[in-house]
């Protein structure tokens, strides 16, 4: 293995579509380049981990990493945990992908960093829950979404002094990216809420495995701002799983 810690990266999954310019017809694996990029840039080595049905193999992948991170993409399919209710706004839904890494996160027993669809998915994963679109928190989704160009909304959120997010930053108050309709509604027991905007979305959620490792999951996409503040979640992660 590697002297440098090795950090898997889950990937976006699409399925079987004819007709697809200039893509194969056939189901493809895929991940932003700017997840391998900022894993490099604080000095871990990047490993894709592909989405599969084969649950049963999903150790033999962990065995291969130091840390995971759970990266962005579509929406969560509110089946996947009993939920009958099916929203009009659900978008992008891979139930293969979602079944892949909540089998990810019951087997790790090592540090983990969830982004964006990543941090919704630690706090269904570990027995939270989510509001299927922002509206029906009451909160304002327009501060959250995507503008039409496809730029993300930038908003500050808050952060809970004291937190593993506090000392991780070390900030109170940071300005951060935002492209999401989906939110933590209840985070897991034994986790505890870090970061809120300021019109009371759950920015930020933070918690151990089952096994006792470190979970830490932000809403945002950190990975896509290039500041110093957003560098330290990375940094955190690979001087984490170095020990």
């Amino acid at each position: 293995m590697s002297a440098k810690p090795v950090i898997g990266i889950s990937s976006n999954f699409v399925g079987y579509q004819r007709g697809r310019k200039g893509i194969p017809d056939v189901p493809l694996g895929y991940l932003k380049c700017e997840y391998v990029s900022a894993v490099i840039r604080s000095g871990g080595v990047p490993l894709v981990l592909p989405v599969t049905s084969r649950t049963d193999i999903v150790a033999d992948m962990l065995s291969t990493v130091d840390a995971v991170v759970l990266s962005g993409g579509g929406d969560i399919d509110p089946r996947i945990i009993g939920e009958r209710r099916y929203s009009a706004t659900l978008k992008y839904v891979r139930p293969v992908r979602d079944v892949f890494e909540l089998s990810v996160l019951k087997q790790a027993s090592i540090p983990i960093l969830g982004i964006c669809r990543g941090h919704q998915l630690i706090a269904i994963g570990y027995g939270g829950s989510l509001y299927q679109d922002i509206s029906e928190s009451g909160c304002d989704p327009m501060l959250h979404k995507a503008k039409p160009s496809g730029e993300r909304a930038y908003h500050p959120v808050q952060i809970v002094e004291g937190s593993l997010l506090h000392g991780v930053l070390g900030e109170t108050e940071i300005i951060v990216n935002s492209s999401h309709h989906q939110a933590v509604n209840v985070p897991p027991k034994g986790f505890i809420a870090s970061a809120f905007s300021h019109d009371g979305v759950i920015e930020a959620i933070e918690g151990r495995t089952p096994r006792g490792a470190q979970v830490l999951g932000v809403q945002w996409h950190p990975e896509a701002m290039s500041d110093r503040i957003q560098k330290r979640l990375f940094d955190w992660l690979v001087e984490t799983a170095s020990r």
